[in-house]
C-alpha cells in the first residue's frame, strides 16, 4: 500500500486512465472485511468515475453486503451477469447464496 487507507487511493486503478464507457472497466469484485468499507469504497470509486466523465457511475459501481436486503442483491447479481455492474465491493455476503 502506497497511500493512506483512508484516501483509498490505491484502488484508483480500478478505473483505467483513459477509459470512456464503463465496458472499458474490467468485471472486477473487490472483497472488504465490513459493511461501512464497501460502501466508502463504492462512493470513492464512483467519484472517481464521474471525476473522469462518467455519467452516473453508481450503476456499474456497486457495494454488495448483508444488509442491503434480498431484492437488492438480486439486482446487482442480474447485473454482474448481463456485464452490466463493472465494480462491485463486497463483502464475503456475495459468496453465500450468489449463484454466478
Amino acid at each position: 500500500m502506497k497511500h493512506p487507507e483512508e484516501s483509498k487511493a490505491d484502488l484508483r486503478f480500478l478505473i483505467p486512465n483513459g477509459a470512456s464507457s464503463p465496458k472499458d472497466i474490467p468485471i472486477t469484485l473487490v472483497y472488504t472485511n465490513e459493511c461501512n468499507a464497501t460502501e466508502d469504497i463504492a462512493d470513492k470509486l464512483c467519484q472517481w468515475a464521474g471525476d473522469a466523465g462518467f455519467e452516473d457511475p453508481s450503476s456499474f459501481i456497486v457495494f454488495y453486503h448483508a444488509k442491503i436486503g434480498t431484492a437488492r442483491k438480486r439486482e446487482i447479481e442480474e447485473e454482474l451477469r448481463k456485464g452490466n455492474v463493472r465494480i462491485a465491493i463486497c463483502t464475503d455476503a456475495v459468496g453465500m447464496g450468489c449463484d454466478m
